[in-house]
């Protein structure tokens, strides 16, 4: 990376992308790669062309609908339609959303049994947006009546948590019980979720006492401003993976010690336990998969940077669990992680959203590099977003999808309560990274009860 000069992945992309296609301009490949591209730079029309050329019409839907181009959109439906193309039913689903949220909901409904009687492969999804529209119409008995239908045919605990709640609002709370959520996924802890949500206080203070989930022996117990009340001790295989740490050679210890464990000298609870006690958190993920099931979730929801973490915490009043939350999903705690459309870093930051919260005369790219810098300013663009939506999941999904997107969803609909928010987020990437970011937050919490909550 060129520091001196902005960082543009997107626009380097593009050009070799392009450059591809004037060599070789039948690889559909490259189409949709380019497609990607444009619809991270936002360039939805110049997306669609390119989704189309690689025969991509689902995607090319969804980038007219993010312009709101319906004309586009029903040329799109009639020739795939008289091509008898498969996607042409998935078409008809995007115009149904897009009538759906702009209060058409009798043609939207229309359309969503079309794709029901006529499409077997988009049954399932019609049947669902069917029965989410009449949830939302508070029309409730046809809501119930079709997620009983998908419950029974697709049983997934989706379904099964919103047929739950359907029948809940109808007084139905003994039919509601018999509803079991299966699995460990975010449906199965959604009310604990939405009650750290409604819960959290902003008056409440940091009470970090301990940095390691409880039930483990510590490695960093106590952890108060900088200081380690308890030394680790390691196996001697070790000891010049430690000695080139206090080189200074960090990369090279972590090679020495991956040696040592590949070659059999040192057990993986071992190595983990040296790379979690200097500080190389991007090995979590890697420890996960290798140490006892007893471990794994520590490593799983690491308390990574620990001095920077609760510094910025303390700084900006953002609960330091919330930003580990989000650190995790944005760069599995890799500070050099840079993303396809230019994010720089732990907290996975744009250049421009960096220039706003931090103040500096360095160039921001190169800062954004800096974990530090890069804590603090995700934190205070969390407490920007916290203090504009007063709530932890509308916050989440704007650091995801830009708090102008976020607003308007908001205002869209009068939803009542945070789970049919996420449940109706409209773009597929920020629906997911809610729910994702929100279950790390609760995993947090769990693991590490001694942090208090404090976030709003």
């Amino acid at each position: 990376v060129d520091y001196e000069r902005p960082y543009n992945g997107l626009q380097e992309a593009e050009e070799l992308l392009r450059y591809l296609l004037s060599v070789n301009p039948e690889k559909r490949l490259y189409y949709a790669l380019l497609g990607s591209v444009y619809m991270r730079m936002k360039d939805f029309p110049s997306a669609a062309e390119a989704f189309i050329k690689a025969g991509l019409y689902y995607q090319a839907g969804v980038a007219y609908l993010r312009t709101e181009d319906e004309k586009a959109l029903d040329s799109l439906q009639m020739r795939l339609f008289k091509r008898r193309h498969p996607d042409a039913f998935k078409i008809l689903l995007l115009k149904a959303e897009s009538f759906r949220r702009a209060s058409k909901t009798e043609e939207a409904e229309k359309f969503l049994w079309q794709v029901y009687k006529f499409s077997e492969q988009d049954r399932e999804e019609a049947l669902w947006r069917l029965a989410w529209l009449s949830y939302l119409k508070r029309d409730l008995y046809s809501a119930m009546a079709r997620l009983k239908r998908l419950n029974r045919l697709w049983p997934k605990d989706k379904y099964s948590y919103w047929l739950k709640k359907t029948l809940l609002k109808l007084g139905r709370p003994e039919e509601a019980k018999k509803i079991a959520l299966n699995g460990d996924g975010f449906y199965s802890k959604i009310d604990e979720i939405l009650e750290i949500i409604v819960t959290a206080k902003a008056e409440e203070p940091f009470r970090v006492t301990a940095t390691q989930p409880s039930g483990l022996r510590p490695i960093l117990v106590g952890f108060t401003r900088g200081r380690f009340l308890e030394k680790t001790f390691f196996p001697s295989s070790l000891e010049r993976a430690r000695a080139l740490i206090l080189l200074g050679q960090r990369e090279l210890a972590l090679k020495e010690a991956l040696w040592q464990f590949n070659t059999g000298h040192v057990g993986a609870d071992e190595t983990c336990e040296f790379f979690r006690t200097h500080g190389f958190w991007y090995m979590m993920p890697w420890c996960e998969k290798r140490v006892s099931e007893q471990r794994a979730m520590s490593y799983r929801y690491p308390f990574a940077y620990p001095e920077m973490v609760i510094e910025v915490s303390e700084k900006t009043g953002v609960d330091p669990l919330l930003i580990l939350a989000v650190m995790k999903q944005e760069s599995r705690f890799r500070p050099s992680a840079i993303s396809r459309s230019g994010a720089i870093g732990l907290m996975q930051l744009m250049p421009f959203t960096a220039e706003r919260f931090l103040k500096t005369d360095q160039p921001v790219y190169k800062e954004c590099l800096v974990p530090e810098k890069n804590i603090y300013a995700g934190a205070r663009y969390l407490r920007f977003l916290l203090d504009r939506f007063q709530n932890i999941a509308y916050a989440v999904a704007a650091y995801n999808a830009g708090e102008g997107s976020v607003g308007r969803w908001l205002e869209g609909f009068a939803y009542e309560g945070p789970d049919e928010f996420m449940e109706d987020i409209p773009y597929a990437e920020t629906n997911y990274y809610t729910k994702v970011v929100l279950s790390n937050y609760y995993h947090y919490r769990n693991l590490y009860k001694e942090v208090s909550l404090n976030t709003k």
